[in-house]
């Protein structure tokens, strides 16, 4: 047997080769890290400078604020954004110089040309012909690489979520802003190829396309408080910033009322009057076929029209009848409405004897809503607001009447709406 048994235990010994070879392991691990943070870093810097350009360049920029159009001390904030449509933190502040709602800023500092103008204040509030009661904000993107005047109004401020919706899709800015232009100017039945771009229009501007800056002003203004349009501006911005369509039925509702109620006779000369009282003598471009466009084109659902019930008070009521319907004249029936409450509706109701030697008659002292008696040829009137019109009626003898129907909206001048005839036999 041998002395050591070397076959059997293996010395622990690490040659200087091997010493180096660990060191040389070690230092080309740390290099590797560091080429790989340095890679990193450009990467950042990189994909920072695709957003926008680093370098600062002064921009003068001028516009109007309208809704109707903001007044004077109104605020108008301009806000530097990425190319994907975020803010930089970079914003500058200024107020409105007139009632004209006009604004201009010179040699701001931007590295970006693409901004957001947010215009907040008061405005005339071109339906009522008066000055809002509250503050109202709307905005504007723009891209000033192209153009030094942006304006802000209804549908600068309508499409701004649709359009980042669409560049989130992959759209590029110009491609974007065309597409969600378009989408709004269908809503409202306008060709796509009458505008070219929302931040051009102008209110106080005679060129035709500014009526339909107009027109959607007055559609959107209502009768709304400035909540209530808050509301149906953010509601709106929400629905046709996902598909570029408004599903919503109570928007559609809304917007087809809003539209129905609208006098365009005392839009314009609200505006004229407002526009004179600053030394300026407008004229207001068409925007009336605008609105009659969209609400014959539309089947929304309304709730401003009158409706009449299957029955009234008094029996089956004649107002629902189709034409050519036999009555039973030993039934007693109703001439029954409901009115909205909404708008200040008024029935002109005519009776006629067509044929045979039927006659007619009801009891005053159980009208409602209802004056005047409806002799044969007679001219009666319903008038209510969110309520009910019934009386009751009763015929003798037999023949052929027509009921004629008009429905008329209340003011200085009734404007007609429609007519609804009813042909009845009573036997």
């Amino acid at each position: 047997m041998d002395a050591f048994p070397y076959n059997r235990i293996k010395p622990n010994v690490v040659c200087q080769n091997d010493k180096n070879t660990h060191y040389q392991t070690s230092i080309n691990m740390k290099t590797k890290i560091i080429l790989l943070g340095l890679l990193i870093g450009i990467g950042i810097l990189y994909s920072c400078s695709e957003e926008f350009d680093n370098s600062i360049n002064k921009y003068s920029i001028s516009g109007v604020a309208q809704k109707g159009p903001y007044v004077k001390g109104s605020q108008i904030e301009i806000s530097e954004l990425t190319e994907s449509l975020t803010q930089t933190g970079r914003n500058f502040n200024l107020e409105l110089k007139n009632d004209l709602g006009e604004f201009d800023v010179a040699d701001i500092e931007l590295k970006s040309t693409k901004i957001e103008i947010t215009a907040d204040g008061f405005y005339f509030n071109e339906v009522l012909g008066s000055l809002s009661q509250s503050r109202l904000m709307l905005k504007s993107l723009s891209d000033i690489s192209v153009k030094r005047s942006v304006n802000v109004n209804i549908m600068t401020h309508l499409i701004i979520d649709r359009l980042k919706t669409l560049i989130k899709k992959g759209e590029n800015y110009d491609t974007a802003k065309i597409l969600a232009q378009n989408e709004l100017l269908a809503i409202f039945q306008i060709r796509t190829d009458t505008v070219r771009d929302f931040e051009n229009l102008n209110l106080s501007s005679q060129d035709s396309e500014n009526g339909i800056l107009i027109a959607l002003s007055c559609i959107i203004q209502g009768r709304n408080t400035v909540a209530e349009l808050s509301k149906l501006l953010a509601d709106f911005k929400e629905d046709f910033g996902d598909n570029g369509k408004i599903d919503n039925a109570n928007i559609q509702s809304e917007l087809i009322n809003n539209a129905k109620l609208l006098d365009t006779s005392s839009v314009r000369i609200n505006m004229e009057k407002y526009y004179n009282t600053l030394g300026l003598s407008i004229k207001i471009p068409a925007f009336e076929k605008h609105i009659t466009t969209f609400i014959d084109s539309f089947d929304f659902e309304t709730t401003l029209d009158i409706s009449y019930p299957i029955k009234g008070d008094f029996g089956d009521n004649l107002l629902a009848k189709e034409s050519n319907t036999e009555i039973n004249k030993a039934q007693t029936y109703s001439f029954s409405a409901i009115f909205p409450s909404e708008i200040e509706l008024l029935i002109k109701l005519k009776m006629n004897k067509i044929d045979g030697n039927v006659t007619w008659a009801t009891e005053e002292t159980k009208q409602t809503n209802w004056f005047g008696v409806p002799t044969n040829g007679n001219e009666i009137k319903g008038m209510a607001v969110g309520k009910n019109a019934d009386m009751p009626i009763t015929f003798t003898g037999t023949g052929i009447i027509e009921v004629q129907v008009e429905t008329f909206k209340m003011g200085v001048v009734d404007e007609y709406l429609e007519t609804k005839k009813i042909v009845l036999t009573i036997k």
